[in-house]
């Protein structure tokens, strides 16, 4: 591991707290020095001499550094992407399983405002979906056609579409066992397949019923 003064600025970047601002809310600053800086405080002098701070005042003292591994800081610039294609519905969304839990939660998607694509092993289901036909209670033809119509709903059988969304909702069934405990094969056979096509940047929420923990211990070091 890299000592304190021996991080590397091309593989580290730093951010910065004013004194004034340390227990706001107030942003902190990213900064790229072309070097870094031992010890764990320092000025805004001394950092307007690096070029990094032009206009701050020298007596504005900085509290706190965080160095922070390149991949770190790529993964909180992904995030902070996708948060925001979400706040603006920009964002694609997928649901795998168009079910009694599936159908409802594209259609309130698509009611919002994004842009939806169910997938289904169901060939009957997807094409049902995609002629504007609820066959499920809670959900009338007469609010799903709209949105088929519109665009911002459709429905398929290849997981390629996968490639193409920036969040999915896994909503496929666990039925108990004699056992009682949730048959997860239909929750593994989904990952298997959103697997082939996972890209970066991409955010998968486990909507199943099942046991504590299976996002950890079964979806996660399957994606």
């Amino acid at each position: 591991m890299l000592g304190r003064h021996e991080l590397s600025p091309e593989r580290y970047f730093f951010r910065w707290r004013p004194r004034k601002s340390f227990f706001s809310k107030e942003p902190l600053i990213d900064c790229f020095p072309p070097r870094c800086i031992p010890g764990s405080l320092t000025t805004a002098a001394s950092l307007r001499r690096l070029g990094k701070l032009k206009h701050a005042s020298p007596f504005v003292s900085v509290r706190k550094w965080l160095f922070m591994p390149e991949a770190q800081l790529a993964a909180e610039a992904t995030a902070k992407i996708l948060e925001e294609k979400i706040r603006t519905r920009r964002a694609r969304v997928g649901i795998v399983g168009l079910g009694y839990v599936g159908l409802p939660l594209a259609v309130e998607f698509a009611k919002a405002g994004f842009s939806v694509t169910g997938i289904d092993i169901s060939g009957q289901k997807v094409g049902r979906v995609n002629a504007g036909e609820s066959y499920i209670g809670d959900i009338s033809s007469s609010t799903l056609g709209p949105l088929v119509e519109s665009g911002k709903l459709r429905a398929t059988t290849d997981f390629s579409a996968v490639l193409e969304l920036d969040t999915i909702n896994i909503c496929v069934p666990t039925p108990l066992r004699k056992t009682k405990d949730p048959d997860m094969s239909f929750i593994v056979s989904s990952c298997q397949e959103i697997a082939r096509h996972f890209h970066a940047g991409m955010l998968v929420i486990l909507e199943s019923t099942t046991y504590p923990g299976t996002t950890d211990e079964v979806v996660l070091p399957m994606l």
